[in-house]
């Protein structure tokens, strides 16, 4: 994108977030992400960029100890997962609930009348 309109420039900046809702389409039900409780922010350019950062407010923390997370993660690898004890197992579901309970991308954003459009290049959530 290489020139904004003056409506995308209202946006520019870098936000927190106030609210999130998602609305499915198919359905038209609506509604709150990570049970209502997400924070975060969002990062708009003047080059139509934007990124997202949000998170599950209440996030339980994660070991700082790297090795015994690459031991953990190359045991799951090898398909030793059912071979966990109960810290293994624990130490598996904080960082699963950690990772459901985040969002990060980053790409290009517009503005129409009525709605704001970001299209996702990178992101945590690799399908997206």
């Amino acid at each position: 994108m290489s020139q904004i309109s003056a409506t995308e420039r209202r946006f520019l900046g870098f936000w927190r977030l106030a609210d999130w809702s998602a609305k499915d389409l198919a359905s038209g039900q609506t509604r709150a992400p990570m049970e209502g409780r997400a924070v975060g922010h969002l990062h708009y350019t003047s080059d139509g960029r934007v990124s997202a950062t949000l998170m599950h407010e209440a996030r339980a923390p994660l070991t700082l100890d790297r090795l015994a997370v690459a031991s953990l993660r190359q045991q799951v690898l090898n398909g030793g997962a059912t071979d966990l004890d109960a810290p293994e197992l624990e130490g598996v579901m904080r960082y699963f609930m950690a990772g459901t309970g985040y969002v990060n991308y980053s790409g290009t954003f517009s503005v129409d009348d009525n709605h704001v459009a970001h299209r996702v290049e990178t992101s945590f959530t690799p399908q997206w």
